[in-house]
């Protein structure tokens, strides 16, 4: 399934099909603030693809990874500030993943019906 209208993803591997509506469209509005503050698009790395911890909401279609390596440390900073602010009013919660072995990542999750 390609990418929603406005959704870049790292490639064909990454699998929307069947992720969460509304998960996709926090996504879709975290993507235009993305290419306000840096002129270029938001990236999922990972959605119902890959491998992940055996509770990970990924397989359920209830959680994204961003991509980190297109922003220096300052540029994250300013995003994970945002993210985190705008999952205040969202049954969203984020996890800063830059630190983890592996494909450093921010990764959202959603927890609402």
């Amino acid at each position: 399934m390609p990418a929603p209208i406005g959704l870049k993803t790292a490639g064909p591997h990454v699998e929307l099909q069947g992720v969460n509506e509304q998960l996709l469209s926090f996504a879709a509005v975290l993507d235009r603030i993305h290419q306000i503050l840096f002129n270029t698009q938001m990236v999922i790395t990972s959605a119902r693809d890959g491998m992940h911890a055996p509770s990970s909401r990924h397989e359920m279609g209830l959680a994204l990874d961003i991509r980190t390596i297109d922003k220096d440390a300052e540029g994250n900073m300013v995003f994970l500030t945002m993210l985190n602010y705008a999952a205040r009013i969202m049954p969203i919660t984020t996890f800063d993943e830059r630190n983890l072995p592996g494909s450093p990542h921010l990764h959202i999750e959603w927890h609402g019906e």
